[in-house]
């Protein structure tokens, strides 16, 4: 509000809303200007009845009311605003002209809190706004104290109960066993952990005194924890291994046999109880289980000693720093081999110690071996020592971060060892290589030194003519040497370098390495583990020796002598005067004889009289230098049986040049010759079916492509050479062609023959005066003899085909029926007719059929090699697949329909002959 209000209407409350009802509209607008100007929010009636309503719906926080109103006037509207609940607190100042007594007082009794007196002076109106707004608000606070006071009331009951029930409940809840009692010793308290740990109810122990608390406990009456609380008594705390005060609490350990689960050891915790006015009104007690603490912290203390136990008899100088590089523990070795005690270095930085004072360069090396390790890097390096006696040792030291579970390095531990005497081992070793180099270096063998680390101490420049590497090379990586080794040698190497390790003997080893270059080369290795005159241990020497091209030899030795005793061919050697020296296991097999039978005996007891005389010729050529291949003659067997043998001589010299013996390569072609004679007989077969085939196949007409009123094509397909499947037609009339299809039983030159026979018949008796039924029949009694003489049985499917009545007639004699294809309906008709096999018996009657065809339809005769034909699984091609591809095909020309189903047949194996002919009725 503004600074200019009265003091009464200065207030923290929001900004005010003023309801001013009155029907002077002069007097309106005077008294909302002098409101206005401070902030207050106006609302405006002109009258009793208005003004109701918006005092109703707004909540106005103060009413100023003109009491001479038209209706109903200021009195009678202040009594209904009091009489309402929602505007019955709202403050009500009458505006009035009448200054007479009465008039005050009746506006008073309407329920008006105030009035103002026309003319209205500015100050006079805001001061007694101010006042009543001000009693407003105080009125609202100290309402609202009130009911807040109620609420506090009423919620502290409620919190006292509950905090009385939770209390109950933490005490019950409680993990640790608690009781209470009273000043006059008696239980007041036993929670459910007391009730667990003791296995005694609360019930059973509410109430007692006389120590009843100690028995489940301790198993007898005594004084505890919760008795120094109430009474101090040094002789109660003798009954605990330490008893300790703290904030005026009691806590001690104390060891019992007598809890209900055994052993334990437990902790104990007392405090007193007070009242609200702080008097002590009794005590209580907890008692925890620290059995496994307890444990834990001996097995630790044992840990601990066992570690010092360890640590102290290393052989290596070791300790535990800080981050930052301060000592906290040194082992005994360090400690000895310096001459100090644990206390002169504990809590030093490490670089201070005794160590490392006598070189500063050292001190600064270590201060930046622990910056790293406190990094996270192991160091290690090489150092020096002063020993308890003055002289400086080498030592090998390392530093190692220890990190906690999140990475983090929490200590370090350095290490070192004593390397003096290995150092001064290799410096008597170098003294020695010196001269050692000085012969290896100029030798033909790779020769090495090796540690007894590995490390290379000397590597002759042989080794890049063994293996291609230089000697930097296997220095800089002494795992190169073994890693060049053949993956399939590597074990063997690695055990032989073992058994020297174990044996410090002499060893040699063959394996193969990989050549720089990728060539393999075998190496043939020695090595010896060498020691000095004090019997330490100094290394290996070793010496590899490139044997490539003996093993080579050998490897080609041994592969000539195997095959030579694998071969099949008998290879026999003699001395130049024919005397058997030699004898593989494939003479044996074409001879008959074993070796011991023949050895050391004259060549010609293989050889028959009448053959001796030719195979001595061949013996003197071989003898003066000739090779003689191939040569063919006969020989005699063990059993007397003779074989044809192709042979081959060839003379061996000496190292001079001379002929020093016979070698003879010998082949059993005596099944070779049989088979080459067969093959001639064979071959002259051969052509023989060649021509009767291409007679056959002249016999069978050329097939047009088209005909008057239809497409055709057709085929004959012989699985041998020759065959008895046969197709023909015959133009009658215009319009009408016959067409046959027949199958003769088997494959042979005799089923051709009566094929052939059977087409001669066929064209003496075809007519169009013979229907294709009578037409059978009268074929089979001329051909009935001669089938019945040659065992043999004809199938055949005759039809006539007239393209300008549309009719098909047809009949069969034992043959698989044919197929209709009808192209308008995509359907296929099977074509069948009763009829016995030509050759049966005479005098059969052929039934005959007849159906129409129309344009677009397909006929297709075949014989049973095409069903018949079977793939790898074993399935036959059958008549599905054949009316698949036809319907498939079926807008396509008959030549292209007969491709299509050969294709498909690709797939399978033809077992029989297959003849086929294909009409499409155009």
């Amino acid at each position: 509000m503004a600074a200019d209000l009265p003091n009464d209407a200065k207030s923290d409350m929001r900004e005010p809303t003023v309801l001013i009802i009155a029907d002077d509209l002069d007097n309106l607008a005077l008294v909302a200007s002098y409101l206005e100007d401070f902030n207050f929010t106006i609302l405006v009636a002109e009258d009793g009845e208005s003004g109701l309503k918006i005092a109703a719906s707004t909540q106005p926080d103060l009413i100023l009311l003109d009491i001479m109103m038209p209706g109903i006037d200021g009195d009678e509207t202040c009594r209904r605003l009091k009489a309402l609940e929602s505007t019955k607190d709202i403050p009500v100042i009458f505006m009035t002209a009448l200054g007479d007594t009465d008039n005050k007082v009746k506006g008073f009794v309407a329920g008006a809190d105030d009035y103002i007196t026309k003319p209205i002076q500015r100050e006079d109106i805001l001061a007694r706004v101010g006042v009543h707004l001000r009693i407003r608000e105080l009125m609202s606070r100290l309402q609202e104290a009130r009911e807040s006071l109620a609420n506090r009331v009423a919620e502290r009951t409620v919190a006292l109960r509950n905090s009385e029930t939770r209390l109950a409940d933490i005490i019950n809840l409680l993990p640790d066993a608690t009781f209470a009692i009273d000043l006059e010793g008696k239980i007041i308290l036993w929670n459910r952990a007391a009730e667990k740990f003791t296995g005694v109810k609360a019930e059973e122990m509410l109430g007692k005194g006389n120590h009843e608390y100690s028995i489940p406990f301790y198993g007898i009456r005594r004084p505890v924890l919760i008795d120094l609380v109430l009474k101090p008594s040094p002789e109660i705390e003798k009954l605990y291994p330490y008893v300790k005060r703290e904030n005026g609490m009691v806590i001690g350990e104390s060891y019992t046999r007598s809890i209900r689960h055994g052993e334990a050891y437990i902790l104990g915790t007392a405090a007193p109880l007070y009242d609200s006015e702080g008097n002590i009104t009794g005590a209580i007690e907890s008692i925890r289980d620290i059995t496994l603490r307890k444990k834990s912290e001996n097995a630790l203390r044992e840990s601990e000693w066992k570690f010092r136990a360890i640590f102290d008899q290393q052989f290596q100088f070791m300790g535990l720093l800080t981050v930052d590089g301060t000592t906290l523990q040194i082992n005994r070795t360090a400690l000895r081999f310096i001459g100090i005690e644990e206390p002169d270095v504990l809590g030093k930085p490490f670089w201070e110690t005794p160590w490392w004072t006598h070189s500063p360069e050292q001190q600064e090396r270590l201060r930046g071996a622990i910056k790293a390790a406190a990094h996270g890097e192991v160091v290690s390096y090489e150092t020096t020592h002063p020993a308890a006696d003055g002289s400086i040792h080498y030592i090998d030291f390392s530093l190692k971060p220890v990190k906690d579970e999140t990475g983090n390095v929490v200590y370090m531990v350095p290490e070192g060892h004593d390397i003096t005497e290995r150092k001064r081992s290799e410096a008597a070793l170098r003294e020695a290589a010196v001269k050692y180099r000085i012969v290896a270096d100029n030798t033909y063998n790779w020769e090495f030194w090796l540690s007894p680390e590995g490390r290379f101490i000397y590597t002759s420049p042989s080794c890049r003519r063994i293996s291609g590497y230089e000697v930097e090379e296997f220095n800089a990586d002494p795992g190169l040497i073994w890693s060049i080794v053949h993956p399939d040698d590597r074990q063997l190497l690695a055990g032989h370098r073992h058994d020297i390790t174990q044996t410090n003997a002499l060893g040699e080893v063959e394996f193969r390495i990989f050549h720089r270059d990728g060539d393999i080369r075998w190496i043939h290795h020695v090595c010896m583990p060498v020691f000095d005159d004090n019997g330490m241990h100094l290394g290996t020497r070793g010496s590899f020796s490139d044997i490539t091209n003996r093993k080579q030899a050998e490897e080609k030795n041994l592969r000539l002598a195997a095959i030579v005793e694998s071969s099949d061919d008998a290879v026999i050697g003699k001395t130049v005067d024919g005397i058997i020296t030699s004898w593989n296991r494939g003479a044996a097999k074409i001879f008959g004889y074993s070796e011991g039978e023949v050895v050391g005996k004259s060549v010609t007891i293989l050889v028959p009289s009448e053959y001796k005389e030719q195979v001595l010729h061949v013996h003197e050529r071989v003898k003066h230098g000739e090779h003689v291949e191939h040569f063919e003659t006969v020989s005699r067997r063990k059993d007397g049986g003779l074989i044809q043998m192709s042979l081959t001589y060839s003379p061996v010299r000496d190292a001079q040049g001379r002929v020093v013996a016979v070698s003879t390569i010998g082949r059993d072609i005596t099944e070779q010759k049989k088979a080459e004679a067969a093959l001639l007989d064979n071959a002259r077969i051969n052509r023989e079916l060649e021509i009767a085939k291409e007679i056959q196949q002249s016999f069978l007409p050329t097939c047009p492509s088209a005909l008057p009123g239809m497409l055709m094509t057709c085929c004959c397909v012989p699985a041998a050479h020759v065959g008895g499947d046969y197709y023909d037609f015959f133009t009658l009339e215009d319009g009408i062609v016959d067409a046959v299809i027949a199958d003769v039983t088997g494959h042979s030159v005799g089923s051709s023959l009566l094929m052939t026979m059977t087409r001669s018949v066929l064209h003496a008796k075809v007519s169009s005066s013979r229907s294709p039924g009578t037409l059978l029949a009268a074929v089979n009694d001329l051909l009935h003899d001669d089938l019945s003489r040659a065992e043999l049985l004809i199938s055949m499917f005759y039809i006539r085909l007239d393209t300008e009545n549309h009719t098909l007639a047809y009949a069969n004699a034992g043959h698989n029926p044919a197929f209709l294809f009808r192209a308008r309906e995509g359907a296929f008709i099977k074509l069948d007719a009763d009829g016995l096999l030509m050759g049966v018996k005479t005098d059969v009657c052929f039934e005959e059929k007849f159906t129409l065809v129309e344009t677009g339809d397909i006929i297709i005769l075949y014989t049973d090699g095409v069903t018949e034909a079977e793939n790898v699984k074993g399935e036959l091609f059958g008549t599905g697949r054949l009316r698949r591809v036809i319907a498939d095909n079926c807008e396509r020309h008959p030549q292209e329909i007969m491709t299509a189903i050969f294709r498909k047949l690709a797939h399978f194996r033809l077992s029989d002959d297959v003849a086929m002919i294909i009409f499409k009725i155009v």
